[in-house]
């Protein structure tokens, strides 16, 4: 019902909102209301801090629930990810994120949080960057955006060749 209703994002928060209230231990119910909150930062005006603290707790409520949910570790790191001066942050959360999770080398959800811990350390360490995007393109390779990541990081890089070879496999 949620993703029906997602053009009224206003609708869609209080319909996760009454489906949390009836099974409020699913760990599934408070991401995907996290991530409704997450969509709709900047739709009404003064609302963006708002729905980045309500997206936040959100994520946070399903890491109480279920610590390893992948999915949880993914958005609260990438909520980090998207202010400059939160990166450090995010790497930690999405260090944790691919620790969690990287015992499954066979697991594609791992090269997705690789190639997301890659697309904030290409700002500082294009080295790591490279080797994250890569590993990504490995563990993930019907992903798109672990090729778009790691040819943007190839074009950083100015190795245009494999950027526009990795752009073509996407």
């Amino acid at each position: 019902m949620l993703f029906l209703r997602f053009d009224d994002r206003t609708q869609a928060i209080e319909d996760a909102t009454k489906a949390l209230a009836m099974r409020p231990l699913r760990a599934e119910g408070h991401v995907a209301r996290g991530c409704l909150y997450m969509y709709s930062i900047g739709s009404e005006p003064d609302e963006e801090d708002d729905g980045r603290i309500k997206a936040m707790k959100s994520f946070d409520q399903a890491l109480e629930l279920e610590p390893h949910c992948i999915a949880a570790l993914h958005y609260r790191a990438d909520m980090l990810a998207r202010e400059p001066t939160l990166w450090i942050d995010a790497l930690i959360a999405y260090d944790k994120a691919i620790r969690t999770h990287g015992e499954d080398r066979r697991n594609p959800l791992l090269g997705i949080l690789l190639a997301a811990r890659a697309s904030i350390l290409v700002n500082f360490a294009q080295h790591e960057a490279i080797s994250d995007a890569e590993r990504a393109v490995q563990l993930a390779p019907r992903e798109p955006i672990a090729y778009i990541v790691l040819g943007d990081i190839l074009d950083h890089s100015r190795e245009y060749e494999r950027a526009a070879e990795m752009f073509g496999k996407a």
